[in-house]
């Protein structure tokens, strides 16, 4: 296997999974991600914050931490990492072509996809989407289609993308990365082999009100930088398009007018963040159909 390619995550001080008995799996599972990423020829370094613990998590692998100064804590109450951050980190210790991947994705891929994540030249990008399994040993699975778990790009391009306040592992950063790209010009690629990012299926544990908040951040973001310039796709179209109203509930004219007007904004809102999440994926699926 030639020259290792570096490969940067944010791996969590601890991590759930259940096996289908129910047994708690979590800890083996982020080993075996951790061990397929080296064993794929990849480099991994861990971008994470000063208060977090992950010793334990890497065990004796060979894997480097990256320590930040600041966290997420204030605006989401954990100390997540913010994207730009991962940003800094890639570039203090990187020049040419990288990989970023969800700390929960195991890598499978042949020789030849591995040398072409290495050979990935500046002008290009690759977001792909994961594979999810319901038992890490399955040969099928079914590919999650909202959002991308594994990116690669090179250096010289990310040096020129504003990563905006998102935050990683909470909603919208994995659109606004793939978007921003391409508004820069970058050109989407893949590797031909599919199923390269496998996913153990488990609960999502996102709050709702941080999807409407760096929702609402991304539509402002692709607003100020004029999503006209990706128009030819018709992706500005949702931004203005009328939601149908809400449908009535039963005895729903025994609440409060404010309540009601409270319910029928969230309605509206989760209605033109969903049409802009899917504005979004068809934007990137079109962009690497653009690029064979």
């Amino acid at each position: 296997m030639s020259t290792t390619l570096p490969l940067f995550t944010s791996l969590p001080p601890a991590m759930r999974r259940y096996d289908k008995s129910g047994s708690d799996i979590g800890r083996d599972y982020q080993q075996r991600c951790i061990a397929s990423w080296i064993d794929n020829g990849f480099a991994p370094v861990t971008v994470n914050a000063a208060a977090e613990d992950i010793g334990h998590v890497i065990g004796d692998q060979p894997v480097e931490i990256h320590r930040v100064t600041r966290d997420a804590s204030a605006e989401i109450g954990k100390p997540l990492i913010f994207l730009e951050d991962v940003k800094t980190a890639i570039l203090e210790r990187a020049d040419g072509p990288v990989v970023f991947v969800n700390a929960d994705i195991e890598i499978s891929m042949s020789e030849r996809t591995r040398q072409w994540f290495t050979n990935l030249s500046p002008g290009k990008c690759a977001f792909l989407k994961r594979l999810d399994v319901d038992d890490p040993d399955a040969e099928t699975g079914e590919v999650f289609a909202d959002g991308f778990d594994l990116c690669a790009f090179h250096t010289e391009d990310l040096r020129r993308i504003d990563m905006g306040p998102f935050v990683i592992g909470v909603p919208w950063w994995d659109h606004w990365l793939p978007v921003a790209m391409i508004m820069a010009g970058l050109d989407h690629v893949g590797p031909e082999e599919a199923g390269i990012a496998r996913h153990l299926i488990h609960e999502d544990r996102w709050d709702p009100m941080f999807w409407r908040k760096y929702g609402e951040v991304f539509k402002e973001l692709i607003l100020e930088r004029g999503w006209d310039r990706i128009d030819s796709t018709g992706y500005g179209e949702g931004l203005a398009a009328k939601i149908p109203p809400r449908p009535p509930r039963r005895f729903e004219w025994l609440k409060s007018r404010r309540r009601r007007a409270e319910k029928d904004r969230r309605w509206e809102q989760d209605n033109r963040l969903t049409r802009l999440a899917t504005a979004n994926i068809a934007l990137v699926d079109a962009a690497r159909a653009a690029h064979p």
